[in-house]
């Protein structure tokens, strides 16, 4: 279950007791907001249990497939499917938000990265993925799944990377640091309190495009339109 979610490195080793198990158990704590021990105690299992089981449901449906199919100009690759799989689950699973929060939520990610956790500035670098950025926490060039630009937060998502000892490019990287932006800064903690208190997908998406993102009004209606076509073919996760 850890490594379907991305958390085990290298080969299981059948001992959830080993360091690598360990390390993998505590970054999946860190990530789903858990106590970090690095013990799979039954809150820890019952968690994985519940992420591992959404996680599978999406990706053994059609929905991304669907998805795609609805979109005007993206496609996902399987590795951006799964990551858009895993975010979906922590946002659902982690996060607690409702199906409407999370496409709104989603509905951002998909315009700013199409759900590439290794996706540097489109008018800097081309296409989905880009190995060959060297990541600059001064350079401005936004990068990863919500394209963090500002220097303080590029620094930020670097830090969680070093404390985890993966790439800035880890997926659980960047949602560990999500989930520290929208919990411990009050910059965006407010704003994410109001995304948790609003019902439909489409203000959802406007909240976070106007007080996470900051990206301008001017792709308002695009990422409604992605919000309600996520919603509606994710409903049944």
């Amino acid at each position: 279950m850890l490594f379907s979610l991305g958390f085990y490195s290298g080969p299981t080793d059948g001992n959830i007791t080993s360091e690598r198990s360990k390390t993998a158990i505590r970054h999946f704590q860190k990530v789903y907001g858990l106590t970090e021990d690095g013990k799979m105690n039954n809150t820890t299992k019952k968690k994985l249990n519940s992420a591992y089981t959404m996680k599978s449901k999406i990706m053994s449906s059609s929905a991304l497939i669907d998805i795609d199919k609805k979109l005007d100009k993206y496609t996902m690759d399987y590795t951006q499917r799964d990551t858009f799989a895993n975010t979906w689950t922590f946002l659902r699973v982690g996060m607690g938000l409702t199906k409407r929060q999370a496409a709104g939520v989603c509905a951002n990610i998909m315009a700013e990265s199409v759900f590439s956790a290794d996706n540097a500035q489109d008018s800097s670098y081309l296409g989905v993925h880009n190995r060959n950025y060297k990541y600059n926490e001064n350079d401005g060039i936004g990068y990863g799944l919500i394209q963090w630009s500002e220097a303080s937060r590029k620094k930020g998502l670097n830090n969680v990377a070093k404390s985890m000892k993966l790439s800035v490019s880890n997926i659980n990287v960047q949602l560990a640091y999500f989930r520290k932006e929208m919990t411990t800064d009050s910059t965006y903690k407010e704003a994410w309190q109001k995304i948790c208190n609003t019902k439909m997908a489409k203000d959802v998406s406007d909240i976070f495009l106007d007080k996470i993102e900051r990206a301008g009004k001017k792709n308002r209606k695009e990422r409604r339109n992605y919000a309600s076509i996520i919603y509606h073919k994710m409903k049944k996760f």
